[in-house]
């Protein structure tokens, strides 16, 4: 021990390493074979322990579930390290951090979190699957968070044993591998290279030569872990040089020709290019040597020839081994693979090929530092101190990372797994965190470093102050993890991976092994869980408090700004002795998908105390689930996959909550969105209406009742062939063009504004330019951090230019996609985009092409010159509105000011308006709002009666009032002369304002204000209307950047951000539910599954009736085994493992990756465009139709588990029925 905690100063003899790869490709047995080789275990135990692997589903299921971390030293004296590694070291000891990291696609945070916490990581590959979909995955995670790889090719023993491989073909298989993994590193360094190509700081760190895998360069090994032999060409080809007497000068081409198309020609004793039927260098004197072992000892039993490699080997056999040798007959497999097992590694040892490689190639924590941390967390460049930060010193400022917290008893000293044994406890949680630079000490105080605040919006939205003073964090005491179990240490030094255990400051650190220490601890992390309930319980609370939104996911699973000094809340965490220090981003969590959702619940309600304390653990404890509290009281749990959200459940009940709990049928995770309908020939039908009466629109929405709508007495003084007025602002028109586009319309309640709105489907090239692009746009737009790629200059300029690309390439890719051409689109102006919760839309301004106001009379106060009903009045366009992209993120003119707060109101309903779709309250994707006209007065008139003017403003009363009107006018003459506006004259009498034109009179009477405000009241004006409380949910859903909050007294007569919010939100609603173009978008998932030939057919009929698309078919070389390839809607997985395993009596093998969203193509209200007479249709069977639509009862089952209203009818009070017979 002592000699460990000497080890951790040694920052530049640190290698923190993870191990990646798909499942079932030998991780967890070649970091058997590494711990065995330091002494923790027996070797004969190695890979059959599979110590890593601590809970107990984890040696049931024989995957690795959690992620787990052990420290290994090794030393040039250690045995098992040859001469080879031995230089490597420079004659000094190492200490590596391993963490063994899960392989399942549901377990993709594990991967993401130790991704962050390490410099490089093993990318392990079996030679017999090749690469597979998870393989792609982990590398890409690797890649994001610019960690150094290497390439294991593993289970080489599979190659002799079970396919028969020559050398030669197995030499083809490794080479068409290698390439494989060459080719995905190629796609990214592409991708890396065109994200900017004018972008400097872009090539500074790129070397094409370190980023691919060759072994000649000791980056790629060749291993069994099973049999505990590696094959590292730098290593091996020392024992060449030395065997063929090579000089030393001529060493190097030896390296470089055992990996290429030469070969050895023994008579001129040169190396020459292969022609024909030459084996290459590698086969002569690498590959044939493994195979002649194999032969020797596990095909054909020699005894003669295994005394040869013994003695070559210099392998201590045992004496049951020995006499094995003296017998004649064959042993049995177990014996002989356990004498192959013995002089494979003493020959080619895995530590003493493995650590080579970790050595030489992976960068220690000092080299990684000056590449990683400006790529992980942009904003450090700023930071003043940010060279003494990636030096590593003891004496830098101390930045920690906090990448999960994990479960554990301090008592015994030991993580938990999934059941508890004897007296152990799950209550208390440790941080598993990395130390990037200075040094760690007992009672040292930290800051929570909050990710840098966005610039973006505060500009126009008042920001929520609920803690002013930063939060600080006590380190209680420091661990290093030893797989399961905890070895305190006294001082953390510059890059270690460790344990912390946190508290609130003041408290006192005590003595580690004293009770009340203990006791202190478990109290603290209490009042963490505690704080964790409170929110969970707020979810469901329409009235409570606003809270900021800082994270990179951006919902539920963000950072929250809280009371208190720590919050468990916050799973990610970066500390820091600096509080101005920039905190880390969240991790990258692209390909952790919470698909599946279920409803929990106690079985019996004495329990709701155990039950809430138990989800506030588990919420801690794993960093992928997300919960969410629906309006009816339902704990919602989110989890990524079948196998997660069994363990998830099985946690939640055995280990946290100790409770029996109920779980509801799971359910997926969909999104809405439309499409695109031809114009209507004729606007008497509107959209959002039924063709036939007998339908409703929606289906759960009694139409029968409804009143008819009275049309309005035609105004005779305007042409109602191209216009119609809108209900509730007397004076404004919107145009017939509008109405055939599907344009609809919403009044605020108090009368002063209005909305036109239509939706538009979003092309397929701009939406995937979107979601590639998802985690730079919402860095951008909600953490106010431009990508990595815009690396000088200050932050607001570098936000400036990263907006203003966005908007180019989306402008750009929405034309090419369209074939449109000139400076604006049909769609007008981009102003937003909402990327939270999984939306994908944006709303754009269309220059008000749908809106007509009534032009003024010829003199202002001159109400004697009204027109007659004979006259035609003039119809005019309003002013359109001068508000850009970048003004909605980073507003810099003094004009937008004004603006902002009707506009900021409209984003904020825009934004509720994507995240809770009118068919399944799921996020929109795809969607495009486009706004076709926004006109708001400043003073509406009280009674909206037709003979009063409908510009005419309300005189001020009381002396308060006329002050703060005086003032308006100000504010209002200013900025209309800045803005060069027209300016609309208003009453001479109310009001002090300059004379205007002849051309000004002619727009009409009144200023023209945007962001007025009034008291927060419900929408009555449109189809979907909402009540108070889901208003007030609604606010509780804001980002910081759409923020808002009215300055103004209540009743002031004007509209309010809440009245806005609520109309934008509404008729962005309606503008979604239009006859014919709601669609709903499911989950695909990638499925890959092998089987044999026999029982093709049956796979093929199971995968049939679950709506499954074939994409590839192939065979397996040199095998009868077929690989499967295609698209499963994630709805039809459930049940699949058992349906397919049944069928082939288990000899099938498959694997599920999330793949993509696809739009379903069938309408779910197929009824709502029919007419009459087609319903009159004597073969017309409408159940039958809706028996065969997918997304209605996708829609009718999410609407009933979130206890929405359905279509389906239920008797309230049932009556028994007698029949005629029964009364006789």
């Amino acid at each position: 021990m002592s000699e460990r905690a000497d080890m951790l100063s040694f920052t530049e003899h640190i290698r923190n390493v993870c191990f990646l790869a798909h499942v079932d490709h030998g991780k967890t047995t070649l970091s058997d074979s590494l711990i065995s080789s330091v002494g923790i275990i027996s070797e004969r135990l190695s890979g059959k322990l599979r110590y890593l692997d601590n809970r107990d589903d984890e040696q049931r299921r024989m995957i690795t579930i959690k992620s787990s971390s052990i420290s290994l030293i090794y030393s040039p004296n250690n045995p098992t390290v040859r001469t080879g590694s031995a230089k490597a070291l420079n004659d000094s000891p190492c200490i590596i951090n391993l963490v063994d990291c899960p392989g399942h696609v549901d377990f993709s945070v594990e991967v993401s979190t130790a991704a962050r916490l390490c410099d490089g990581a093993l990318l392990i590959v079996d030679a017999v699957e090749g690469i597979c979909p998870q393989t792609k995955a982990v590398l890409r995670q690797a890649w994001r968070e610019s960690v150094r790889t290497a390439l294991v090719l593993n289970k080489i023993d599979k190659l002799i044993l079970d396919l028969n491989m020559t050398p030669v073909e197995a030499y083809q298989r490794l080479r068409d591998l290698v390439d494989q993994v060459n080719a995905l590193m190629f796609q990214m360094y592409n991708e890396y290279l065109n994200v900017d190509a004018d972008e400097e700081g872009i090539k500074v760190d790129v070397s094409a030569k370190k980023w691919f895998f060759c072994p000649s360069e000791g980056n790629v090994v060749f291993c069994s872990a099973l049999h505990r032999w590696c094959i590292n060409l730098p290593e091996f080809a020392e024992h060449i040089v030395h065997k063929l007497n090579v000089p030393p000068a001529k060493s190097g081409g030896i390296l470089k020709a055992l990996w290429s198309d030469l070969y050895y020609c023994p008579r001129s004793k040169t190396l020459k290019p292969c022609h024909g039927r030459e084996k290459p260098f590698f086969v002569q004197f690498v590959l044939e040597q493994v195979w002649k072992v194999y032969d020797a000892i596990m095909t054909n039993w020699s005894p003669a020839d295994i005394e040869k490699c013994v003695r070559y080997s210099g392998a201590t056999l045992s004496a049951r081994q020995s006499r094995l040798l003296e017998s004649s007959a064959t042993p049995a497999a177990e014996e002989r693979e356990e004498l192959l097992t013995t002089v494979m590694g003493s020959w080619i040892s895995i530590p003493s090929g493995i650590v080579r490689m970790i050595v030489d190639c992976l960068h220690n924590p000092v080299q990684a530092a000056k590449k990683r941390l400006k790529r992980i967390c942009p904003a450090v460049l700023d930071y003043p101190a940010y060279e003494e930060v990636i030096s590593c010193k003891p004496t830098a400022p101390t930045v920690v990372h906090v990448a999960k917290f994990l479960g554990c008893d301090l008592n015994i000293m030991r993580l938990t797994g999934d059941v508890l044994h004897g007296d152990e406890l799950a209550e208390e949680f440790v941080a598993f965190a990395r130390i990037f630079s200075g040094c760690l000490k007992v009672g040292s105080e930290l800051y929570i470093c909050a990710a840098r605040r966005p610039a973006a919006g505060c500009g126009f939205a008042d920001d929520i102050h609920s803690d002013v003073r930063q939060r600080t964090v006590c380190v209680k005491r420091i661990m290093i993890c030893m797989g399961a179990d905890l070895l305190d240490v006294d001082t953390g030094w510059p890059g270690n991976i460790v344990a912390l255990h946190l508290s609130q400051p003041g408290s006192s650190p005590g003595d580690a092994a004293s009770p009340h220490a203990s006791d202190a601890g478990r109290r603290d992390n209490m009042d963490h869980v505690k704080e964790v309930m409170a929110w969970i319980l707020s979810l469901g609370d329409p009235h409570r408090q606003k809270v900021k939104n800082l994270g990179d996911e951006f919902d539920n699973r963000s950072r929250f700004t809280r009371q208190g000094n720590l919050c468990s809340v916050d799973r990610h965490l970066t500390l820091s002795s600096d509080p101005s220090f920039p905190g880390f981003p969240p991790l990258n969590l692209e390909f952790n998908n919470p698909i599946i959702r279920v409803s929990v619940e106690p079985q019996n309600v004495k329990h709701t105390q155990e039950f809430l304390m138990g989800l506030a653990y588990l919420y801690i404890s794993d960093p992928a689930i997300e919960l969410d509290v629906l309006k009816t009281g339902e704990y919602v749990l989110a989890c990524c996959g079948e196998i997660h959200l069994e363990r998830c459940v099985n946690d939640l009940a055995n280990l946290y909550a100790k409770v029996p709990i109920t779980v509801s049928k799971p359910r997926v995770s969909v999104r809405e969105g439309v499409v695109n309908l031809p114009p209507t020939d004729t606007s008497a039908v509107a959209y959002s209406k039924a063709l036939s009466k007998m339908v409703n629109f929606p289906p759960w929405q009694n139409n029968s009742n409804a009143a008819e709508e009275q049309p309005a007495e035609p105004d005779p003084t305007v042409d109602h062939k191209l216009v119609t007025p809108i209900k509730g602002l007397p004076g404004t028109y919107i145009t017939a063009a509008a109405l055939k586009l599907g344009t609809e319309y919403a009044v605020t309640p108090s009368g002063d504004t209005v909305l036109l709105v239509r939706t538009v489907q979003m092309p397929q090239q701009v939406l995937d330019y979107v979601e590639n692009n998802n985690n730079d746009i919402k860095r951008a737009i909600y953490g106010g951090e431009p990508p990595p790629q815009f690396a000088t200059g200050a932050l607001e300029q570098r936000m400036s230019c990263y907006l203003e690309k966005l908007e180019n390439d989306i402008v750009a890719t929405w034309r090419s996609s369209t074939v449109q051409r000139g400076a604006t689109l049909d769609v007008g102006h981009l102003w937003a985009i909402s990327t939270n919760r999984g939306s994908r839309t944006m709303l754009f301004y269309n220059d008000n092409n749908g809106l007509k106001v009534l032009a003024a009379p010829a003199t202002a106060g001159d109400e004697a010159a009204a027109p007659s009903s004979t006259d035609r009045q003039k119809l005019v366009r309003p002013p359109p509105m001068e508000w850009r992209f970048r003004d909605t993120y980073q507003p810099e003119k003094i004009s937008t000011i004004e603006w902002s707060k009707a506009i900021s109101a409209v984003m904020s309903g825009f934004e509720v308006a994507s995240q809770f779709g009118p068919c399944t309250e799921e996020p929109l994707r795809g969607v495009a709002f486009v706004i076709e006209g926004m006109y708001t007065i400043s003073t509406p008139c009280p009674d909206a009666s037709p003979e009063r003017s409908l510009y005419k403003a309300r005189k001020p009363t009381s002396p308060a009032q006329r002050e703060d009107a005086s003032e308006e006018t100000t504010r209002n003459d200013v900025l209309s002369k800045l803005l060069h506006k027209r300016e609309f004259q208003g009453d001479a009498k109310d009001t002090q304002s300059e004379p205007a034109s002849d051309a000004e009179e002619d727009e009409g009477e009144g200023y023209m204000r945007i962001g007025s405000h009034v008291k927060l009241v419900t929408n009555e004006h449109t189809t979907f209307e909402s009540g108070a409380d889901d208003i007030q949910d609604t606010l509780s859903q804001f980002s910081d950047v759409l923020t808002f909050q009215s300055s103004r007294r209540s009743g002031s007569g004007v509209s309010t951000a809440g009245n806005i919010i609520s109309t934008m939100r509404n008729i962005c609603r309606k503008a979604i539910m239009q006859r014919g173009r709601p669609r709903i978008y499911e989950v695909m998932l990638r499925l890959e599954l092998q089987c044999d030939q026999g029982v093709l057919g049956k796979m093929y009929s199971v995968l049939q009736k679950r709506r499954t698309q074939i994409v590839a078919e192939n065979v397996r070389n040199c095998t009868n085994t077929f690989v499967i390839e295609g698209l499963i809607p994630a709805s039809e997985s459930f049940g699949l493992a058992q349906d397919l395993r049944s069928k082939a009596s288990g000899g099938v093998v498959f694997h599920l990756q999330f793949s993509h969203w696809e739009m379903n193509p069938d309408d779910p209200f197929p009824e709502v465009s029919m007419t009459d007479e087609e319903f009159e249709d004597a073969g017309f069977n409408m159940a039958r139709m809706l028996q065969s639509n997918v997304p209605r009862k996708i829609i009718n089952y999410i609407r009933k588990m979130k206890g929405l209203i359905t279509e389906e009818k239920v008797v309230a009070s049932a009556e028994k029925q007698r029949t005629l017979s029964t009364k006789k």
